[in-house]
């Protein structure tokens, strides 16, 4: 039996048929063995048919449905099929068209919708791998002689049915973007669509969970096709679509629209009451203002002790708008961002501005904060200490000279040593929960991460001997991560075509555990014995170079694959079973040695000490910086070929370039940064010229000694502030304009 079937659906006639040479190459090209292609070519059925068709005669354990004008990066089947296998779960999903990590995340495993409510934009049968009992044990199937908006009736109840799913980050398919069906769908067929899928999650799970499904999709794919709507037509084209959206709403628990968003709720409200002209008005506001201005900026009023948006038609007679429909509820949530996160002694210092929307912190005493640290695994509780500072407002750079201050700044400190089970160490990790207080309005959070720069990555510290505390900010906020000494590496080295890794090792790890290296995201491993010496209480470990760098050159040139480098984690396992990560510590601890030409790995740790070994190209190592005559220089060690190059800086925000000459001389590299490089943050690069005449670009990566004296600010001529910052693990940051600032 094939380890995975993959079904590919070939469509369309003529010009408009895909080629699906380039992704049967892709399948071909994945990291996962024992993978069965099966390609249908669509009929008069269309593709959902076709896609029936070819389920029925897979033979894998897992399936998985690929669109002819797919391409699937290598590591796509391996890191899902692996992530099933430990998590026993129905299905794994990934965004096949969101913006991707630039370092592959692991996945969370064993989660359910009902968990992360995110998963109702889930809607896309495109970079899934399904577990084909329970696809066959559902009785799940596409629906036939429909468009493509059709896969959410799929899609979404599945979630509801499974009763587990996989969540996986980055691009696992790379083609059109599935969004787009909804957005191409004439409105008849996108409200049909989520009508029948509002139909099968009450049957799957219920009606409270068919309202959650009614209130997403009217804040979601509907609120954009109402967009849409009245963007391209006049008051006639509203009309009808309203006709179309009344024969749905008609369906809808009234419960469920009194929960959304004011804005969505004047909207609706506005299609229902036939009041084309005032939705015009209503989303020419919105427009106008952007999201972030309509809870930065927007109006709230009081009455009584409730809080109301100045929306537009608020207590306008003429209207007659219900007051009860500009209720501010939901709106009046935390927005925050950490912007300082360090030790002071065993006390971790964060620092940041917070803030409810439409209520802004503009006295000293409106807005209150408490916190306390929490055990995710226990529950047990730990003291965090809170004080309000004075800040920029809350959509002002933090280093910005302007008067528009309040409030919102704060100032958290957690003594680490509190975070302990009746006085002894345990491994565990602990949450920090905040509860704002804003003129008698309530919210908790957890404290969210900061958005670049040195907060990200705070790094580790040593509250006894031998037990350390990390704290990792990760997408559900910030993590702080016991670990007490079961594994460290502290030591390495390159001889006969191995890595040996070596370190201290508590003496309750049992002899049979191996140390395990997983390739992000997840599609291989690699299982290494642990020799033991007790009587020193260390082990070493001699991974296999060639096991780590094998295929790398044909997954680099594939779709998706690695740019310039792959990273692999280090953790303990016993028999399968993972038990704990392993960290890094020492000054001997980091290295790195050519395995090739051209070819390097190196031994690192990420921002909270965990150890990570980067294998790939030769990479440019920032390992100096020094301002000169007003300009920022950048230099390190980079063993190639010398060559022409330009350094490469490229804005995350909007993907605009700029490029300024650069030195390569075969043993080193050097650059001057731009003195006009835009206001902004910055990914940088070399881009090589070969003698060939190709053109190679090499990403940056910061020395790990370099970390701990970032970020390096200073100003350019004419006293423009620039800064040399970096983001976890090591990618370096160029930061010019206000945000450079402290």
């Amino acid at each position: 039996m094939a380890v995975l079937s993959a079904v590919v659906c070939v469509a369309g006639t003529g010009e408009e048929r895909a080629d699906p040479r380039e992704c049967l190459r892709s399948i071909a090209g994945q990291t996962l063995s024992g993978v069965e292609t099966i390609v249908v070519e669509a009929a008069d059925g269309g593709p959902g048919a076709v896609r029936n068709a070819g389920a029925a005669r897979a033979s894998g354990e897992f399936l998985a449905f690929v669109d002819a004008a797919d391409r699937l990066p290598p590591y796509a089947f391996g890191a899902m099929v692996n992530g099933l296998r430990a998590s026993g779960s129905d299905f794994a999903t990934a965004a096949p068209c969101a913006a991707a990590p630039r370092v592959p995340e692991a996945p969370v495993l064993g989660t359910h919708i009902s968990e992360r409510p995110e998963l109702l934009g889930d809607h896309s049968a495109t970079g899934k791998v399904w577990r084909r009992a329970f696809w066959e044990s559902e009785g799940l199937a596409f629906p036939e002689h429909a468009g493509r908006t059709a896969e959410m009736r799929l899609v979404v109840p599945a979630h509801f049915a499974a009763g587990a799913v996989d969540v996986h980050t980055g691009r696992f398919a790379l083609g059109p973007d599935p969004a787009a069906a909804a957005a191409e769908a004439p409105p008849e067929e996108l409200f049909a669509v989520v009508r029948a899928t509002a139909g099968a999650v009450a049957a799957a799970a219920g009606e409270a969970d068919r309202g959650d499904w009614d209130a997403h999709a009217l804040t979601g794919v509907l609120a954009d096709a109402l967009r849409r709507a009245a963007a391209d037509g006049d008051g006639a084209g509203l009309g009808a679509f309203g006709e179309v959206a009344n024969s749905y709403l008609d369906t809808v628990d009234p419960r469920v629209l009194r929960r959304l968003p004011v804005l969505d709720r004047l909207a609706w409200y506005l299609v229902r009451r036939h009041m084309p002209d005032e939705l015009q008005r209503l989303l020419a506001f919105a427009r106008e203002a952007g999201p972030e201005g309509l809870r930065a900026h927007a109006y709230a009023v009081r009455h009584g002790t409730r809080w109301y948006a100045d929306y537009p038609f608020h207590d306008d007679p003429l209207a007659e708008v219900p007051q009860a429909l500009y209720r501010l509820d939901s709106e009046l949530d935390i927005s925050q961002r950490a912007e300082e996160a360090r030790w002071e002694g065993p006390r971790l210092a964060v620092r940041g501005r917070l803030r409810l929307g439409f209520l802004p912190p503009d006295g000293r005493f409106r807005q209150y904060l408490r916190a306390r640290a929490v055990n995710r695994g226990t529950g047990a509780k730990a003291r965090v200490r809170v004080w309000i500072r004075p800040a920029n407002t809350f959509d002002e750079p933090r280093g910005a000279v302007t008067a528009r201050r309040d409030w919102g700044g704060y100032e958290l400190r957690l003594d680490a040593r509190d975070l302990t089970a009746n006085g002894t160490w345990r491994p565990g990790e602990w949450n920090v929960d905040l509860w704002a207080v804003n003129r008698g309005v309530t919210r908790r959070a957890r404290l969210a991460g900061p958005e670049h720069g040195a907060a990200c990555r705070p790094p580790a510290t040593e509250v006894e001997p031998g037990v350390w505390v990390r704290p990792e900010w990760r997408r559900d906020g910030l993590v702080l991560v016991v670990d007490p000494l079961r594994a460290r590496i502290d030591s390495c080295a390159f001889e006969d075509g191995r890595l040996e890794l070596s370190g201290p090792v508590a003496a309750e790890v049992l002899d049979r555990t191996r140390l395990r290296l997983t390739r992000r995201p997840g599609d291989a491993v690699l299982d290494v014995p642990m020799e033991r010496d007790r009587s020193q209480g260390r082990f070493t470990a001699r991974v296999p170079v060639d096991g780590l760098t094998g295929g790398f050159a044909e997954r680099s040139a594939a779709p998706g694959g690695p740019e310039s480098a792959e990273l692999w984690d280090c953790a303990l396992v016993v028999d399968g079973r993972v038990e704990a990560r392993v960290a890094l510590e020492g000054d001997k601890a980091e290295g790195a040695g050519q395995v090739g030409p051209d070819r390097a790995v190196s031994v690192e740790h990420d921002g909270p000490g965990w150890a990570v070994l980067r294998v790939g190209l030769t990479a440019p190592v920032v390992a100096g910086a020094e301002w000169r005559d007003g300009e920022l220089r950048l230099s390190g060690p980079f063993p190639v070929p010398a060559a022409a190059a330009e350094l490469v800086l490229t804005d995350a925000a909007t993907g605009a370039s700029t490029r300024a000459p650069a030195s390569v001389d075969g043993e080193h590299f050097s650059a001057v940064v731009p003195a006009d490089l835009p206001d902004g943050r910055h990914r940088a690069v070399l881009d090589l010229a070969r003698d060939d005449g190709s053109r190679e670009r090499r990403p940056l990566v910061v020395e790990g000694a370099l970390l701990d004296e970032l970020p390096f600010a200073g100003s350019v001529a004419g006293g423009r502030p620039l800064s040399l910052d970096a983001d976890s693990p090591r990618e370096p940051l160029l930061v010019a304009g206000p945000d450079a600032l402290p």
